[in-house]
């Protein structure tokens, strides 16, 4: 039986899990859950540091500060879609805030008409409202004994349709550009960095930011 063979195979095995998973070994070795502990979650088009992942990192300071010699590298990251979506809605709702500062008691509806017309054609108001407008059916044929039918409902104009739609298209049309996507992942990285090396923390030398994806 080699036991040279077996220390070694588990010397392998070892540095195996220390490389493929550096943060869940790190974890272990700090009696703390690693499985999560190389991500941080943020909200969509947030940067700033939810409660529980405060928490995450301030065991990894503990857990760091016993081992001077280890060092972490920050990458901040977005994503294209979620962030996108968080990103358009902010300036939506920025923008409608600010049109209600200048439009006085206005309502919801006459803002949204009001920012419409600025982004689209005449043409464009038009089609929505109509789309949104109920044609008037026919009467229907009268009974054998000639009683006459109720008359038809009057046109319908379903106004909660056609101001959703004025929103969604004010909604799509929000520019987002991938600078906007990469500062958003800078200022998450610079937080992460920040909650790392603030009062009772690493080393600010021990904790550099990487490029954001």
């Amino acid at each position: 039986f080699g036991y040279r063979t077996v220390i070694w195979s588990a010397f392998k095995r070892v540095m195996l899990n220390v490389t493929t998973a550096p943060f869940r070994f790190l974890g272990r070795m700090m009696g703390i859950e690693g499985d999560d502990l190389e991500f941080v979650s943020f909200d969509a088009g947030r940067s700033a540091l939810l409660p529980p992942e405060q928490e995450k990192l301030a065991k990894l300071v503990l857990g760091l500060k016993s081992r001077p010699e280890l060092v972490l590298q920050v990458g901040g990251r977005f994503d294209a879609v979620s962030d996108a979506a968080a990103l358009r809605q902010a300036k939506l709702d920025a923008t409608i805030a600010s049109r209600r500062e200048s439009m006085g008691d206005a309502g919801i509806d006459e803002l949204l008409e009001s920012l419409y017309a600025e982004s689209f054609p005449v043409e464009a108001k038009e089609a929505l409202r109509l789309k949104h407008t109920h044609a008037q059916e026919p009467p229907p044929p009268g009974t054998k004994r000639g009683r006459k039918p109720p008359p038809p409902p009057p046109p319908g104009f379903d106004a909660a349709g056609y101001f959703d739609g004025m929103r969604t298209a004010l909604l799509e049309a929000q520019a987002v550009g991938d600078d906007e996507l990469a500062a958003l992942a800078g200022a998450r990285s610079a937080a992460i960095v920040a909650a790392l090396t603030g009062e009772g923390g690493l080393d600010s030398a021990r904790v550099t930011a990487t490029d954001v994806a």
